[in-house]
């Protein structure tokens, strides 16, 4: 029970922490630092801009991705290994915000831009992390 409130508030903190920063993006917030521009970009698109102004499709995507993640939650390895639980908070909290902005704003708000790469957020920084994590233990950890 314990771990469950635990893994709920930190998803809950995550997402908490995101929807602020986007919102000061959403509201004119904007700062150039260290060679990376901090601003607003409005993502139509999913990751890398695939799929542009496909507004529905890409919610059935995201849904559907939140689904499985879901599923995931009822695993029994991910009640007993502590990475597989690290990754999937950091996945399912990066989807639910980003999730949250196609909904209500039909796009995601990026804001880190480093030039070389597609503009994203912290969202994103969560997911790739956790599928990182995710990654590691499954093919290096518990080998």
């Amino acid at each position: 029970m314990l771990r469950s409130v635990l893994l709920g508030s930190t998803i809950s903190l995550l997402i908490l922490v995101d929807r602020v920063i986007k919102s000061l993006f959403l509201k004119g917030f904007a700062f150039y630092c260290c060679k990376i521009d901090f601003s607003l970009i409005r993502n139509t698109g999913i990751a890398f801009g695939l799929f542009k102004n496909k507004t529905l499709l890409i919610a059935i995507f995201n849904a559907l991705f939140i689904i499985i993640i879901f599923l995931f939650l009822f695993l029994d390895r991910f009640k007993k290994d502590v990475f597989v639980s690290i990754a999937f908070v950091l996945i399912l909290s990066g989807a639910i915000s980003n999730f949250i902005d196609r909904l209500f704003l039909g796009y995601v708000v990026d804001y880190i831009n480093v030039g070389w790469f597609p503009v994203f957020n912290l969202a994103d920084v969560m997911i790739s992390l956790g599928a990182f994590i995710w990654i590691i233990d499954e093919f290096i950890i518990n080998r």
